[in-house]
């Protein structure tokens, strides 16, 4: 852990040790989760083995029976206290804001102050809405590249849902809140559309 203290003090990051209230960490291999073994507050849990190889290693978080965050790849370097500032946000409970329309959101990263960054600023929104999860790609193999190039990103940190590139670089937590906002709402207003036109045929076919 010796490479990990020299980080902290290289960057001036802070150093999170304790968290305000539990959080469990599946982990798969379990070793996985050995940089968050010395901190108060993580409970660490062996996970099972996910049938898609590109699934592991992985690290999920879970708040009170509720997992709303999963880390895919290793976690090294500066994505380790990018995560903690997840960890740290999660374990103070959940919110009650909700958005429109759930969202799965999925954040490409790499080990660099950049997705550091762009972690420390989506952990509030994790906490804040009940409906918004969070997938953290490490993009660290050919294949997590080539999914990150086919969405048309060359670059770390890349926001994406689905199969959908929403944006590349970091964002703020308020700018990251919009986004997640105006795609939501858009994402209500298609369902209810969907919907309508489901009613609408129903009932030309039954008249």
């Amino acid at each position: 852990m010796k490479e990990l203290e020299f980080l902290f003090q290289l960057l001036g990051l802070k150093k999170i040790t304790e968290l305000e209230g539990e959080v469990v960490v599946e982990a798969f291999p379990l070793e996985e989760a050995s940089p968050l073994k010395e901190v108060r507050g993580v409970k660490v849990i062996e996970g099972k083995e996910p049938e898609d190889p590109s699934k592991k290693p992985y690290l999920r978080a879970c708040k009170d029976g509720v997992c709303k965050v999963t880390f895919y790849g290793s976690l090294k370097g500066v994505l380790i206290p990018g995560f903690l500032e997840v960890l740290k946000e999660l374990s103070k409970g959940t919110g009650e804001e909700s958005l429109p329309h759930p969202v799965k959101l999925k954040l490409y990263v790499y080990p660099g102050l950049p997705c550091y960054k762009a972690l420390k600023e989506a952990a509030p929104l994790i906490r804040k809405y009940t409906n918004l999860e969070l997938e953290v790609i490490h993009v660290d193999s050919e294949k997590r590249l080539k999914e990150l190039r086919s969405l048309g990103a060359n670059a770390v940190p890349a926001y994406a849902v689905g199969r959908e590139l929403l944006h590349v670089g970091p964002l703020s937590a308020s700018e990251l809140e919009n986004m997640i906002k105006r795609l939501a709402l858009d994402l209500a207003i298609e369902k209810a559309k969907e919907e309508l036109l489901k009613e609408r045929g129903f009932t030309s076919r039954a008249s």
